[in-house]
């Protein structure tokens, strides 16, 4: 059986100990890992799709589920014998559309800011309070980091990431799409998303974009978060555990910036 999945290195080395695990109480399977990161494993799930020889498990993304079944790469798990009565209904739901179950879902997690507090004060900078920090306050964050040793704010790799995007829009009482299935978000919200993208590299926040590309094939392990080289990240929750134990240090948690600036205290 071939199973394909995405990840870092320390991803990696727990699902090989699943695998493991698995194969110890069935005796007689044999299994054929194949491990990689987002980028690449895309890539070459749709080679193999493409030439009809598509993995037999394989790790999906919410983003390109009705994409595979739609092209009958994978099986309505109504077919098999599986027990899904202990998963969260809504949880479940994310695997299935159109009355039938695609994917199982291996966990629910959130777009978080991921930030080394060394680099932070190494830089002379104060940590935001992430109860009451707008998008502005991200913006002035992150070029003070910059500017105050050598590491960047941010890396900017998930400005381009639909979910945060759909964060920035939901603040505003929009979305990605609407029930119906059609876009959510009005054109002022996205002109409006990629001028903060703008202002952040104008104000040094983040790298210029042909920088951010190269991050982005570098893969999660070489990321300036993971190497030390960048003091904050968007990333899912999920992925803390592994960008700590790249980086052999801990991280903070903060919550996504809001919409309006932080209110004004006055002093005495």
């Amino acid at each position: 059986m071939d199973f394909w999945w995405w990840g870092s290195d320390p991803r990696h080395e727990y699902t090989q100990k699943i695998v493991d695990a698995f194969l110890a109480k069935n005796e007689g399977l044999t299994i054929k890992p194949s491990p990689n990161e987002f980028d690449a494993y895309w890539d070459a799930l749709n080679v193999s799709v493409s030439g009809n020889n598509a993995p037999d498990v394989m790790q999906q993304d919410d983003r390109y589920l009705r994409d595979y079944a739609d092209k009958n790469a994978l099986l309505a798990l109504e077919e098999l014998d599986v027990d899904l009565s202990n998963i969260e209904e809504s949880t479940l739901k994310t695997g299935q559309f159109d009355g039938k179950t695609y994917g199982i879902p291996t966990g629910v997690n959130a777009f978080a800011l991921l930030v080394n507090p060394a680099i932070v004060e190494a830089a002379g900078v104060a940590m935001p309070d992430d109860t009451a920090w707008s998008w502005e306050d991200f913006l002035a964050f992150t070029a003070d980091v910059s500017a105050g040793g050598d590491a960047i704010g941010s890396s900017g790799l998930s400005l381009s990431n639909e979910s945060l995007f759909n964060v920035f829009a939901r603040q505003k009482g929009e979305s990605l799409y609407t029930d119906e299935g059609t876009l959510g978000f009005t054109e002022g919200t996205m002109n409006e998303w990629w001028q903060l993208v703008l202002d952040l590299q104008a104000a040094g926040g983040i790298p210029e974009s042909s920088q951010i590309v190269e991050y982005a094939a570098a893969g999660q392990d070489q990321s300036p978060l993971a190497t030390g080289t960048g003091a904050s990240e968007f990333y899912w929750t999920n992925q803390i555990g592994a960008i700590q134990t790249v980086l052999g240090a801990d991280l903070v948690l903060l919550r996504p910036p809001g919409s309006s600036p932080a209110p004004r205290r006055a002093c005495s």
